[in-house]
């Protein structure tokens, strides 16, 4: 039997010619429909000969692509997620709807403590008792990092997308339509105001088919990380497009971060030594997920039945959790702090200059320990 077959041993279906069905294809079985004009071809046939003749084969290479594409994007999703649980950087207090709305008008709050998100700086696990709505902690754990996701997967998808996409891009665009939108609110209650763009990626595959895949829009209430390209446009898409450089993700994200660090003029020292700290944990990517998903060449998570395949991923985000664990913890050994510390002001001394903070090294210490002085004690 071809690997790609599955034998039915108790439920009773029928093939498109009639008669009962033995055997069913795994690769097209439960692959979900978006803008099918016509039902998907039936994934039961009465034998090798008569799925053939219905020409299924040809549909059978579509979906399996499909099926290859839901996964990876689900990955760079949930990786993404998981990350972000044990290496946030935020000081969030609490989590809700505004006038407690659930329709699409409504803007989910994350409400700051004195540490702000420009200020806070120290990387930590999540707080539990924030939430327990899955879609309000994804939104919070996703909230303005399309960027960062995005610059940090780029191996990851170019490992997992390889075989069946012809062409990977990088776009911005301005959303419209979200279930909800994510705005922080400062201490004193002033709400967020900007618009952000957003960032995705535009994948073709090898049979010409264009899609969607979005590893941050949970911070717009959505939850599917996959779409066909058309579908997103008219749907979400609100403004023309901006092509980036795939390739150059990382580059680009350290570039928008100085560029950030330049608007952001009064937190200029804090910016940067966040931006150090999250540079550090990423690491965790190139140095575990990486190395593990090219062991294995992405197929491990790709290839299978949905349920081999949850099984297999399941392990691996467990394994990837426990290194992002591990990594954070190592950044804020005692000799760590003062390695990255001592770094950091001979890197910034010149530069702060520059900018008119006429600080000497030790008030430059004195400046950054306000914010950082319980970097060691929280791990």
């Amino acid at each position: 039997m071809n690997p790609d077959d599955k034998q039915i041993e108790t439920e009773q279906h029928y093939c498109r010619c009639g008669k009962l069905a033995s055997t069913l294809c795994n690769t097209c079985f439960e692959v979900p429909v978006y803008d099918e004009a016509a039902p998907l071809p039936s994934s039961y046939y009465c034998s090798g000969k008569c799925k053939k003749a219905h020409q299924t084969s040809a549909w059978c290479k579509e979906l399996r692509q499909r099926k290859s594409l839901l996964r990876s994007a689900f990955s760079f999703k949930e990786t993404w997620l998981g990350y972000r649980e044990y290496a946030w950087d935020a000081d969030i207090q609490r989590v809700g709807f505004e006038n407690g709305g659930e329709n699409s008008d409504s803007k989910l709050f994350l409400h700051e403590g004195p540490m702000s998100r420009f200020q806070q700086g120290n990387i930590h696990t999540t707080l539990p008792y924030l939430t327990d709505c899955k879609e309000h902690k994804e939104a919070m754990l996703t909230k303005d990092t399309c960027t960062e996701a995005i610059a940090f997967l780029e191996p990851f998808a170019q490992i997992l997308l390889k075989d069946c996409c012809e062409n990977i891009e990088h776009i911005t665009v301005t959303m419209k339509n979200p279930a909800f939108t994510t705005s922080w609110v400062d201490e004193i209650g002033g709400v967020e105001r900007k618009v952000h763009h957003h960032q995705v990626l535009r994948v073709t595959t090898t049979g010409g088919k264009r899609w969607t895949i979005d590893p941050t829009c949970a911070q717009y209430g959505i939850t599917e990380p996959l779409t066909p390209w058309e579908i997103y446009h008219e749907t979400h898409v609100a403004s023309p497009i901006k092509y980036l450089p795939f390739d150059n993700a990382k580059l680009l994200y350290v570039a928008k971060q100085h560029a950030d660090d330049e608007a952001e003029a009064n937190y200029f020292l804090i910016h940067a030594y966040k931006f150090k700290q999250v540079l550090e944990s990423a690491k965790v990517f190139d140095d575990f997920l990486v190395p593990r998903v090219m062991k294995v060449g992405g197929k491990v998570m790709l290839q299978g039945s949905d349920k081999e395949s949850g099984e297999k991923f399941a392990q691996f985000m467990e394994e990837f959790k426990k290194a992002v664990v591990s990594a954070v913890q190592k950044m804020y050994t005692e000799r760590a702090v003062k390695k990255r510390n001592k770094a950091f002001m001979r890197e910034m001394m010149p530069l702060s200059q520059e900018r008119g903070i006429r600080l000497p090294p030790c008030a430059l210490a004195v400046y950054i320990s306000r914010f950082f002085r319980s970097a060691s004690q929280r791990h």
